[in-house]
């Protein structure tokens, strides 16, 4: 986080719930093609939902819709 290459959970959870809603019910931490990913389980609408988010911009870069 100090180097700017991932932003605190509690950012990226607030800017995820703000986009699709939903409680997170897990959260994974990795490393992909160089840059830092965390994968989110979310229950939103009554199904869960897998999320691929940017760690360090907080966009959501992939899921299983």
């Amino acid at each position: 986080m100090a180097q700017g290459r991932a932003r605190p959970l509690s950012e990226i959870l607030s800017a995820v719930h703000a986009q699709v809603g939903g409680d997170v019910v897990g959260v994974k931490f990795k490393s992909k093609d160089g840059r830092y990913i965390y994968k989110l389980k979310v229950v939103s609408g009554g199904r869960l939902r897998e999320l691929s988010v940017d760690a360090a911009t907080g966009q959501i870069v992939g899921g299983d819709d």
